[in-house]
């Protein structure tokens, strides 16, 4: 078992091809892998999909078809949520 956090430039590469993709996909498709990601990334993954819409990139359709997906995954999944105070170690 292999623990992996995911940034969203990472995230990005799961659902729009581009440099990085495929190793990407092969460590989200191992079903041996435990991903990790911020509850920020999912709002940060919709800002850089519309971006990536906005330039041309993606279509409208795209953007909305990947949105829907990523939150199908994230609901399908147990989120684990840690608060670290200061001062605690």
């Amino acid at each position: 078992m292999t623990f992996y956090f995911f940034d969203t430039s990472a995230l990005v590469k799961r659902y729009h091809q581009e440099i990085g993709s495929e190793r990407v996909n092969a460590i989200f498709d191992d079903q041996d892998n435990i991903l990790i990601i911020s509850e920020l990334a999912l709002v940060e993954l919709a800002s850089a999909l519309r971006r990536k819409q906005n330039q041309g990139e993606i279509t409208i359709q795209a953007l909305n078809d990947t949105l829907a997906h990523f939150a199908h995954i994230v609901a399908s999944v147990c989120l684990c949520r840690r608060r670290i105070a200061p001062g605690c170690h």
